[in-house]
């Protein structure tokens, strides 16, 4: 319930740790101004016009991939076995089993 100064008040007693939480909740809801006026909300994710949520914008955001490889790029559109790309992918990125074992046997 409000008070005729604005702050909630509760019946009973309160040990001193909750009684210092109901103090700083207090604090917050202070610090709080309501307006009239009609609530807009933007989604940060959307470059449209409008800043609607999409499911696109979305996806998007957790499918890029930062920085893009462009020599990966085209040989991952290269019509050839998924195997091959992966060890393609394996000796440019220097993660080739045989290699590693080469390096350590000094050959």
């Amino acid at each position: 319930m409000w008070r005729d100064n604005g702050k909630f008040s509760l019946e009973g007693n309160l040990n001193e740790v909750l009684n210092e939480d109901w103090n700083q909740l207090q604090e917050m809801l202070n610090e709080i101004t309501l307006s009239d006026g009609r609530e807009m909300v933007f989604w940060a994710l959307e470059n449209s016009r409008t800043r609607k949520y999409s499911t696109s914008s979305l996806y998007k955001i957790m499918t890029s991939g930062g920085v893009r490889d462009s020599q990966m790029t085209t040989v991952r559109k290269c019509n050839i076995p998924l195997k091959v790309k992966i060890i393609i992918w394996m000796a440019a990125h220097d993660r080739s089993q045989s290699r590693v074992q080469l390096k350590k046997k000094n050959w």
